[in-house]
């Protein structure tokens, strides 16, 4: 009963998601940094203005060996992506972690997305985030 419950609960929250991100994982990480791939998919009817994340990278034993807090995407200026993200666009970049030990794994938060018209949308209810291994 459980699983059934979760299975429809993250079919449904993909449903409703307007920005899709997958994590890709490094082939190698080394003691001292990692360096994580972001691939974006803004499934809004309007662009993305701003979006603000916190990136953790994992290891083997699910504990956090690093984290970066970072403006993934920011309307104007040297940002990661430009200027915004627009509606049903994609992006791919990277966050370059500080880390205590080799990364196996990681966790994206986001804190903070505001569309072009100014409006500020909750990221539990708009984001959806998976990891996948590098092709």
């Amino acid at each position: 009963m459980k699983i059934s419950i979760i299975i429809f609960l993250l079919l449904v929250s993909q449903l409703w998601a307007n920005l899709e991100v997958f994590l890709v994982l490094p082939e190698t990480s080394s003691p001292d940094k990692a360096i994580v791939t972001l691939s974006a998919k803004n499934t809004f009817t309007q662009s993305i203005r701003s979006a603000k994340a916190w990136v953790f990278a994992m290891d083997a034993e699910g504990k956090v060996v690093g984290h970066q807090s970072s403006w993934i995407i920011t309307p104007s200026g040297p940002d990661i992506l430009g200027s915004g993200l627009d509606a049903d666009a994609e992006a791919e970049f990277n966050i370059v972690l500080n880390t205590e030990r080799n990364m196996v794994s990681s966790k994206l938060t986001f804190t903070k997305i505001i569309l072009a018209d100014g409006t500020s949308v909750d990221p539990k209810k708009h984001v959806v985030s998976a990891e996948r291994p590098k092709l």
